[in-house]
């Protein structure tokens, strides 16, 4: 009878720390059952060494169960919670802090599973002189080097791996180490997103923004915008306007004509754009721009404009799907409402390579964030969801578009008419229109 057999181990594993660990106890007798995510352990594709397989893949994981979890989604950290629950240890080595933000913290651990051994491993540790000598070879390292792994030497980590075409995870293993010795060139710059506003014509706009009655007004028990609030969503209607033009099924959405509809806010505010003369009953770039002016209200009336704005802290709900997040506090659970475009919106705007479409650093002028404003609540897609909307201001403003023409009830201020509508909106947006039409090509 070998020394560890009864002996259950769950790993949350990748690379080669961890599956070195349990596969050492896997050989002493533990049942050992690897947690993969979907498209499976990166070691998979080390190499075809084996038989076609990865050699190192095939030498770390001999002798283990596998099971496919994806712990993004509800549905995955219940199935670990299970796991769990059933287990004598658990092992992993995913980034740090990770196991936090997913549910399953050292603390709560200890609490809910007293006899459970807990152990969080990593190639070279997350202190000492590897991590210096990792600070040192980073190129352009900004921080401190001092052997501590934290988030500036991480964010720097990320970057390296993305500018450098490698597996972007944050660990720091055999292929980042390979890259940094052999002093790996980066990757050429990638040609800018199709959408995304040239710096030329993002200086024209915020200019007409700057200088329009919108960003001298007062909005009632809010005041004057921040000058970033309005500069940015001059932006974000530009982008949207264009990708109107190009045919974006999001964008097609927003500049729907006015729905007979209680749940269509162009329909609920119908009295107030007839008052202004803004035609909202005929698809196209009038109903978009309307949409727009009536957002720029509902923004201000929301977060006063502030990108970074955290859930309602007067409310006690924290789960991740139902907590608001940013400019226009939308919550994820809105995503069902107006798919498959707000999920496609999610994806696109998540995407690295799609980060200047956000136009964080127009929406951050006069902004100022607390601690609390950056926090985020729960985990899995619902917690990323309030992450992009304080980091990407413009997808805030996209999903809120499209959630205000398929269920405006979402939204208090606009069900409670107290969202305003503006002569001075609809006008700067008008002027934009007017620039891009004359000045900017379609993508």
């Amino acid at each position: 009878m070998l020394p560890l057999e009864g002996i259950t181990v769950i790993a949350v594993e990748q690379a080669v720390a961890a599956p070195f660990c349990s596969s050492r106890l896997a050989d002493a007798g533990a049942h050992v059952i690897k947690v993969e995510r979907p498209e499976g352990d990166f070691a998979r594709g080390y190499d075809a060494a084996a038989r076609g397989q990865s050699s190192y893949f095939v030498w770390l994981n001999r002798g283990k169960d596998s099971q496919v979890i994806d712990l993004s989604t509800q549905q995955g950290r219940g199935q670990l919670e299970k796991l769990i629950a059933g287990a004598d240890v658990l092992l992993q080595n995913l980034k740090p802090g990770s196991m936090d933000r997913l549910g399953f913290s050292l603390q709560r651990l200890r609490k809910d599973y007293p006899s459970l051994i807990c152990c969080t491993i990593s190639g070279y540790g997350d202190e000492g002189p590897d991590v210096a000598d990792l600070q040192t070879m980073l190129p352009r390292f900004e921080g401190e080097v001092d052997g501590d792994f934290g988030s500036i030497t991480e964010a720097a980590v990320l970057d390296y791996q993305r500018s450098r075409g490698l597996d972007v995870d944050g660990l720091v293993g055999q292929q980042t180490w390979t890259a940094l010795y052999a002093h790996k060139a980066p990757l050429p710059p990638p040609p800018p997103p199709p959408h995304m506003l040239s710096k030329k014509d993002q200086v024209a706009i915020e200019k007409i923004a700057s200088n329009s009655e919108a960003a001298g007004y007062y909005w009632e028990d809010r005041g004057e915008a921040p000058a970033g609030y309005t500069s940015g969503m001059a932006l974000a209607f530009a982008q949207t306007y264009r990708k109107l033009l190009a045919g974006h099924p999001a964008a097609i959405e927003m500049a729907k004509a006015r729905r007979d509809s209680d749940y269509d806010a162009l329909n609920v505010y119908r009295e107030e754009f007839e008052d202004l003369n803004i035609p909202i009953d005929r698809d196209g770039p009038d109903v978009l721009r309307g949409l727009y002016a009536l957002m720029l209200g509902h923004g201000m009336r929301e977060s006063s404009g502030k990108h970074c704005c955290g859930r309602d802290q007067s409310a006690d709900n924290v789960e991740s799907t139902t907590c608001e997040a940013g400019l226009m506090q939308t919550s994820y659970n809105a995503h069902s409402f107006s798919d498959p475009e707000f999920s496609e919106l999610m994806a696109e705007y998540g995407d690295p390579s799609n980060q200047g479409t956000c136009y964080l650093s127009a929406f951050e002028e006069e902004v100022s964030c607390s601690a609390s404003d950056w926090e985020s609540y729960g985990s899995g897609v619902g917690y990323q969801f309030q992450e992009l909307c304080k980091h990407c201001p413009a997808f805030a403003v996209e999903t809120c578009g499209l959630t205000l023409r398929a269920r405006c009830d979402h939204y208090g201020p606009i069900i409670r008419g107290e969202t305003e509508l503006t002569a001075a909106a609809e006008d700067l947006f008008k002027q934009v229109q007017d620039y891009v039409d004359r000045h900017v090509e379609v993508a």
